[in-house]
């Protein structure tokens, strides 16, 4: 029985910790996209402002860098995104269905014979290592897979604003070199178009007559089955409902024996 509680301990203490580690990693990204965005914010100004090419030496380096640049912030954006997305977490089952599953035990025990009662301390901790083991694991897999997109994404931002500073020296150059061109803006008149939709009212239908069922025998006593992990996206996870929030059931009192 030691070694299950060491167990136990360990992987609980493991999977806070990949916990805490999956959380560090989403916080650390708002400063990646925080430099992403004022890089496109960047480059959508240079693309709309192109001076002339005219195949010059800084013409040609800055369209040169401009298009490197274009590549290395599409694969920022790639690793970004991959970093937040595209991640699914098990959860150890609710603190209700674990109740649950020891009321159960219990009342499963109560049915059956001195020489062959359950140990229900050792069912119970055995299902707990049992989730433990496998959150923590996915957790591990998935922190990694993260971390290696979060370096690459930071990388990649890296080169893009030093190509992005390199850059700015032959936009500015070749913007004040040449003269300033008058743009014409045209208005375009918007017409409005009204559609108008026919919605069809389903028909009522009339309620269905249910037949009683007879009773079934009494079936026999079977063990009560273990409470499945929760495998949620990380998308999801503002969707879970709050265990802390619900009512919590009280455990029946162990029969005598």
């Amino acid at each position: 029985m030691e070694i299950i509680e060491k167990l136990l301990n360990h992987y609980k203490e493991s999977y806070y910790f990949e916990i805490d580690r999956r959380d560090k990693i989403n916080s650390n990204l708002n400063l990646p996209i925080t430099i992403f965005v004022l890089v496109v914010g960047t480059l959508s100004y240079y693309l709309n402002n192109l001076p002339s090419l005219d195949y010059a030496f800084m013409s040609v380096f800055f369209y040169i860098s401009i298009s490197t640049l274009t590549i290395i912030t599409s694969f920022s954006f790639y690793y970004i995104y991959r970093c937040l997305t595209g991640y699914t977490y098990d959860y150890i089952s609710s603190t209700i269905e674990i109740d649950k599953y020891v009321n159960d035990l219990r009342e499963y025990d109560s049915q059956k014979d001195e020489n062959s009662k359950l140990n229900i301390d050792y069912e119970l901790t055995t299902l707990l290592v049992e989730q433990y083991c496998q959150c923590a694991s996915t957790y591990s897999q998935n922190n990694k897979i993260k971390s290696g997109y979060f370096h690459s994404a930071s990388v990649s931002l890296l080169f893009a604003v030093i190509i992005l500073a390199v850059s700015a020296i032959p936009f500015f150059v070749l913007k004040y070199q040449s003269p300033t061109q008058v743009q014409k803006a045209e208005t375009t008149n918007l017409k409005e178009v009204n559609m108008s939709e026919n919605k069809d009212k389903p028909n009522p239908k009339p309620p269905g007559q249910s037949t009683p069922n007879p009773l079934p025998p009494k079936p026999e006593p079977t063990k009560p089955a273990k409470p499945k992990i929760q495998s949620i996206k990380e998308s999801d996870e503002k969707k879970l409902p709050k265990v802390i929030t619900e009512e919590k059931p009280k455990l029946k009192p162990k029969p005598k024996q």
